[in-house]
């Protein structure tokens, strides 16, 4: 997908240079095939890039100039020709895609441009490559690892009010991306939202604790329940009870960072405590269960 390649060619340009690493190598031709090959991304993402700019990206357009098709119609839309661009960029359901990530929305294509010409439209879009309107929609939406040697958990909730049920996800992983403990709970309750935020993170710094898995850095899509968190003040409400325990557990283990993140950077406990819901309680170790393995795999960091 080439929306992928995009949000891996904006992380790859900041670890490259930045804005200047294509302002100075995207001059021509022969220096964006420089360029492609120096840069920090995953051979994956090169090989595709590569078989885009000499059209053999088996579409059916380019196997019917080949000869090994007699239609180059898409066989979704039922009527286009399937190019190489059409292919990777107009398919419908890459829209939605595309409307994730800013940046994606500036970047002007046609159907059957040349994929050359695309990329530089990329690198030409407002804002530039590697910039706030790339590099940190790529890079702030997708999970990060921690250090070497710690942890980071990441933990979420799910609410079924029709049933009066809520759900805890929470999930452990090292630097490598690997599993260390996911745990998953779902109990019946009608708390605010912001309490059941606050109970999962309570949860989760007490079964790091347990497990002996801190140092651990904590990231949540809870907001508001973070800030309140990093402020040291628990309001006078029924959220802050909850936030004082906290509070008394940080205090004796200072080394658990907590921090928002977006939800597509928390992705992996979002769906453990939605998955979760109908079940009681469940606890695995140094796996995931099947059901998570596309989103543990997704947010597996790449070796480049």
């Amino acid at each position: 997908m080439l929306q992928a390649v995009l949000l891996a060619l904006s992380y790859g340009e900041a670890l490259s240079g930045g804005v200047n690493c294509w302002n100075q190598v995207l001059t021509d031709s022969e220096a964006w095939w420089e360029f492609l090959w120096r840069i920090k991304v995953p051979a994956k993402v090169k090989l595709l890039l590569w078989h885009a700019s000499h059209y053999w990206v088996p579409s059916n357009l380019n196997l019917t100039n080949r000869g090994v098709m007699a239609d180059s119609t898409c066989p979704i839309c039922n009527g286009r020709p399937e190019s190489t661009m059409h292919a990777l960029w107009y398919y419908p359901l890459l829209k939605l895609v595309q409307k994730m990530y800013a940046f994606m929305k500036d970047v002007k294509a046609v159907d059957d441009m040349h994929f050359i010409d695309f990329m530089m439209n990329y690198k030409n879009r407002p804002g530039g490559a590697g910039t706030s309107s790339g590099m940190s929609q790529a890079v702030c939406t997708s999970w990060r690892p921690p250090d070497v040697g710690k942890f980071k958990m990441n933990r979420d909730t799910a609410i079924d009010k029709a049933n009066g049920r809520v759900s805890f996800g929470i999930i452990i992983r090292n630097h490598a991306g690997d599993v260390l403990a996911p745990s998953s709970q779902s109990i019946e309750a009608s708390f605010s939202l912001e309490v059941v935020k606050a109970m999962a993170l309570l949860k989760g710094l007490e079964f790091a604790r347990d497990l002996r898995l801190i140092p651990c850095s904590v990231e949540s899509d809870a907001q508001v329940v973070v800030k309140i968190i990093n402020s040291r003040v628990a309001p006078l409400s029924d959220v802050g009870l909850v936030i004082k325990d906290i509070f008394h557990f940080l205090t004796c283990r200072p080394n658990c960072p907590m921090a928002f993140v977006p939800r597509l950077a928390n992705m992996a406990a979002h769906k453990l405590a939605k998955f979760c819901l109908a079940a009681t309680h469940s606890f695995w170790m140094e796996e995931a269960p099947p059901y998570m393995a596309l989103f543990i795999l997704g947010d597996r960091p790449v070796a480049l």
